[in-house]
C-alpha cells in the first residue's frame, strides 16, 4: 500500500519502508496531499523526503505498521 491519504484523523508517526528496504517515519504533512518522511534513526535534512500522496513517485513506499482502526 502506498502512502495513506491525509485525513483530519491522520497523525504523524506511521512507518513506511521504501524500495531500498530502509524505514521511514511520517513526521508531518504539508497540507494535503504531501507527507514529510524522515529516515528512522536520523534527524538531518538530508534524510528527509517530501512525497506527494497519490503521485507515481509515492508508489515506492510500503506501509510497514498497520494503522489502528
Amino acid at each position: 500500500m502506498p502512502l495513506a491519504p491525509y485525513t483530519r484523523d491522520t497523525k504523524p508517526g506511521e512507518i513506511y519502508q521504501d524500495v531500498d528496504g530502509e524505514f521511514w517515519k511520517v513526521v508531518g504533512y504539508i497540507d494535503q496531499p504531501a507527507a514529510i518522511l524522515q529516515k528512522i534513526g536520523t534527524w538531518d535534512a538530508e534524510n528527509r523526503r517530501y512525497e506527494v500522496i497519490g503521485c507515481p513517485n509515492a508508489d515506492r513506499w510500503t506501509h510497514f505498521v498497520k494503522k489502528p482502526e
